[in-house]
């Protein structure tokens, strides 16, 4: 595997380093992560690896966590480069214990994601709910009748957000115009081999199949967009390529203007989603920093769902101001 790096940045870019290594196991921390744990959170097996590969897998020297605590630091945000991109970092084992236990985990990958944007308007934030039970049933996906009550769930909690069940490609398209937090709750597929053909799974139209590919969305305008959150399967992962640009859903959301987007790294239940994303949003609806809301949602998720394949699926991306 060709040589990776990242940058840390702790807190606003105050203080960052960067690290190289020549193998960097992530495919395999993800397989450890997804291991069956019994009544554990997490294998011990798995707990070895994210503790053993802590280094590789993107871990910062504990001296230098040390003196960002000490400097009053919290915040943690990694600009990853090749595989790095999609290693748990959140969940690496230092001192018996994830990251994630102290810090804010949060990526970028890009400079753009790290310059200040402007801030919102004092205005009412407008909100679109949108999902597909069987968008993915044509394509031999089962039918996931928990989206339309993970939907409605979420719906309570944002009452004047925008709600479309059974959403098309164009539903979606058409809506996005005007909203500043999004999220999709739908099958999603990962094509390592052509990362603009990762697509959302929604329901059929005319003259489409459902499927809303990533290289539709790239040619969206979504700059006023704040938040895209994505319920489905592996929706933060996708590619680079060799000069280190990303690729796919998330990053078409990004390139396409959105400041964050809010994924999965592997598959997750409607279950763990609606509790993680219902308290996002709360945290968010409450005018806390993003960060802070995803933190806040990690930790609720956590006490209800404690393995790390459950809590532990969801990254952030982006922007965190």
């Amino acid at each position: 595997m060709p040589g990776s790096h990242f940058n840390i940045i702790a807190s606003d870019a105050e203080s960052a380093y960067t690290m190289h290594s020549a193998a960097i196991p992530v495919a395999l921390a993800r397989e450890a992560l997804n291991e069956d744990p019994l009544d554990y959170p997490v294998t011990l097996g798995g707990a070895q690896f994210l503790a053993n590969h802590y280094t590789e897998l993107g871990g910062p020297a504990a001296e230098m966590l040390r003196l960002w605590r000490l400097a009053g630091k919290r915040h943690l945000c990694f600009w990853p480069h090749g595989p790095l991109h999609f290693s748990p970092l959140h969940l690496l084992h230092l001192d018996g214990r994830p990251l994630a236990d102290d810090w804010i985990i949060t990526t970028v990958s890009s400079s753009a994601q790290v310059s200040p944007r402007p801030p919102l308007a004092a205005r009412h934030r407008r909100a679109l709910i949108v999902g597909s039970a069987s968008g993915g049933v044509p394509f031999n996906l089962p039918e996931q009748p928990q989206l339309n009550e993970h939907i409605h769930k979420l719906k309570e909690k944002l009452p004047d957000a925008r709600l479309i069940p059974d959403a098309t490609p164009r539903k979606v398209i058409t809506a996005v115009a005007d909203v500043e937090y999004i999220h999709i709750a739908a099958h999603g597929s990962q094509d390592a081999e052509a990362p603009w053909h990762q697509c959302l799974y929604l329901n059929g139209e005319q003259g489409g199949d459902g499927r809303l590919f990533a290289h539709e969305i790239l040619t969206l305008d979504l700059r006023g967009v704040e938040v895209v959150t994505l319920s489905a399967c592996e929706s933060a992962l996708g590619r680079y390529d060799t000069n280190d640009n990303h690729r796919g859903l998330p990053a078409a959301f990004l390139l396409a203007g959105a400041a964050t987007v809010v994924g999965a790294q592997w598959p997750v239940t409607p279950s763990v989603a609606t509790i993680f994303f219902e308290e996002f949003y709360s945290f968010l609806s409450a005018r806390h920093p993003k960060r802070d809301a995803f933190h806040h949602a990690q930790r609720i998720t956590r006490h209800f769902f404690p393995q790390y394949r459950d809590w532990g699926a969801f990254v952030f991306m982006g922007h965190w101001r």
